[in-house]
């Protein structure tokens, strides 16, 4: 499965992202760098909610629930509390290809902007475009079975990271 595109509102530190990976050659592959600090951990982080619900990769210290950064964008959160709204949406959609089929999967969660804690199941879906071009939206077990086909949890195990960067900026390049 290719990923073509990955589309991230309010998710921690994005507010409104679009990365959009275009393919170049047959066998391209698309590698991210950037100075520390910038989101690169939390996009990944993005792909992992949004694909299996949970985020492998957060850091922090503290066990304490109050003491972690909430799921929902904080300057969403603070906007829609001046606006005087109760809740926030939280959403990853990524837009991928297999063969002659084509997915968009979304994962969205509506954040309590006052509690800052996310109300309800996350709505977590699949719309599968056939070579045909006949559309079908799946559910929720569904959608997983076809996340597990295609990309299985255990695939994370080869989700590398490493700090080229900084090896880079060492190395004088």
């Amino acid at each position: 499965m290719r990923f073509e595109s990955i589309k991230i509102l309010n998710y921690r530190q994005y507010r409104d992202v679009f990365f959009e990976f275009k393919k170049t050659t047959e066998n391209d592959i698309h590698i991210i760098i950037a100075s520390n600090g910038v989101g690169k951990t939390n996009m990944l982080n993005a792909v992992n909610w949004c694909l299996y619900g949970d985020e492998p990769h957060t850091s922090g210290t503290s066990s304490s629930a109050k003491d972690k950064l909430p799921l929902c964008n904080l300057q969403a959160l603070a906007d829609a509390k001046e606006n005087e709204a109760e809740l926030c949406e939280v959403l990853v959609e990524i837009v991928a290809s297999e063969s002659t089929k084509s997915f968009v999967i979304v994962r969205k969660a509506t954040v309590n902007t006052r509690t800052r804690i996310t109300v309800g199941k996350d709505v977590f879906q699949i719309t599968e475009t056939t070579e045909t071009g006949d559309t079908i939206i799946h559910g929720v077990e569904d959608s997983k079975e076809i996340v597990n086909r295609y990309l299985p949890k255990k695939i994370r195990e080869y989700f590398y990271f490493d700090d080229f960067y900084a090896a880079a900026q060492r190395a004088g390049i």
